[in-house]
């Protein structure tokens, strides 16, 4: 069983937190840390990617392009999510 797979009618625990937040937990709070983590991945990232473009390696600097665009759209998102908290 990978980590995002569930077993039939199991809740999934984040989406649950998220839609019934726990008294006293600063959602905001929570999300900015998210977002900031999130951003010291992607700055970890961009440096792997620019290690392999200057190695000539293209496909993992292609992989690793794609993991930066997604890691940046993700950190949008929680900026977004935060907002609404």
């Amino acid at each position: 069983m990978s980590i995002t797979s569930r077993a039939p009618g199991e809740v999934d625990p984040v989406e649950h937190d998220l839609d019934h937040p726990v008294a006293g937990v600063d959602a905001a709070a929570v999300l900015t840390r998210a977002a900031a983590a999130m951003a010291r991945v992607e700055r970890d990232v961009e440096k792997l990617w620019r290690d392999a473009m200057v190695s000539d390696r293209q496909v993992l600097s292609q992989h690793l392009a794609e993991v930066c665009h997604a890691l940046r759209r993700a950190v949008r998102l929680l900026e977004q999510d935060r907002a609404f908290h």
